[in-house]
């Protein structure tokens, strides 16, 4: 539940991004209604304010390709753009939770790479510079970047 209620309490900023929220798990409407009416301090996700999807049938998870055991859904994540196109997903294993922070900054790369048409080098986040998708783009970015690829973004 903590993905969820971290998705929920970021809420504001995917709006911001023009980004709707979908969670989507093989547990049935039943098992969902139960999390919801549980307060987050009993173990609960309380009053989400994104819907929930039932996929008990597995039909969505094996089509994705998450179904795990032919059972549950690892912990994925699927950023499908305004045209349909998955541009990005991420599969972790059950034990990992996923870290919002980071999908916010793949959101922006995404709608910056859309508007500017450049890439986005490892650890860039909104506001940092970016390259032009060429050799000569990438050859300009190195040669007055390089030592931001080994810093973390923490250490921005």
């Amino acid at each position: 539940p903590t993905e969820i209620i971290s998705l929920h309490n970021r809420i504001p900023q995917f709006i911001e991004k023009n980004t709707e929220i979908i969670g989507i798990s093989t547990d049935s409407e039943f098992c969902h209604s139960h999390w919801r009416n549980i307060s987050v301090n009993k173990g609960g996700i309380d009053k989400i304010s994104f819907p929930l999807i039932a996929d008990d049938s597995h039909s969505i998870s094996n089509n994705y390709g998450v179904l795990y055991n032919n059972s549950i859904a690892l912990r994925a994540t699927f950023i499908i753009d305004d045209h349909f196109i998955v541009r990005h997903q991420s599969i972790n294993d059950l034990p990992i939770g996923r870290n919002v922070d980071e999908l916010l900054r793949i959101i922006d790369a995404i709608k910056h790479h859309q508007i500017h048409g450049e890439v986005c080098p490892a650890g860039w986040i909104k506001g940092d510079p970016a390259m032009e998708a060429s050799q000569h783009g990438i050859e300009d970015y190195l040669k007055s970047h390089i030592d931001n690829l080994e810093k973390s973004i923490m250490d921005k």
